[in-house]
């Protein structure tokens, strides 16, 4: 598992924890600072669902590194994880494949500090009938976007909004 910083800062190396038998993990000295876990899971299908701090979940699936040790602190995974799908059509209902598909959340407190490995921000290609499957998703409100290009353009199709 590696922990990767959440706050804008970038390290030349990472940070990972070591898991054990029992399902503890420990790490070494993390600066303060946030973080995200990142799960390379053991099991094909399995999917991070949330990180619970003493309890209660975790602001945007993150763990806050102040000083000294974060104790008592759970990775809740899933083998159902959430997928949007659906097809992209113009306004003469003809396929769109040609476009870009962008999820991200829509609290816009999650649109910062995507970092390297973004958990909360995916970009697919519809297929040639302009179908598309979004997955890897943690759990929440999603805002979808259709792009002809890489970069917003004002002429764009509609937005739609789900929850996964």
């Amino acid at each position: 598992m590696l922990m990767e910083p959440r706050d804008g800062r970038i390290f030349q190396r990472s940070f990972s924890a070591r898991v054990g038998s029992d399902g503890l993990f420990a790490t070494a000295a993390l600066p303060p600072g946030r973080y995200a876990p990142i799960v390379e899971t053991l099991f094909p299908g399995w999917t991070l669902k949330s990180i619970l701090l003493a309890g209660r979940a975790a602001a945007g699936n993150r763990i806050e590194v102040r000083t000294g040790d974060v104790e008592d602190v759970e990775l809740l995974s899933t083998d159902r994880a959430p997928e949007i799908n659906g097809v992209v059509k113009d306004k003469d209902g003809k396929a769109r494949p040609d476009v870009t598909v962008l999820a991200f959340p829509t609290d816009r407190t999650l649109w910062k500090d995507f970092a390297m490995t973004p958990q909360r921000l995916v970009r697919v290609r519809p297929n040639r009938q302009g179908a598309y499957v979004v997955s890897g998703l943690q759990p929440g409100d999603f805002w979808l976007r259709t792009f002809r290009r890489l970069q917003a353009q004002r002429k764009s199709f509609e937005s739609t909004r789900d929850r996964v």
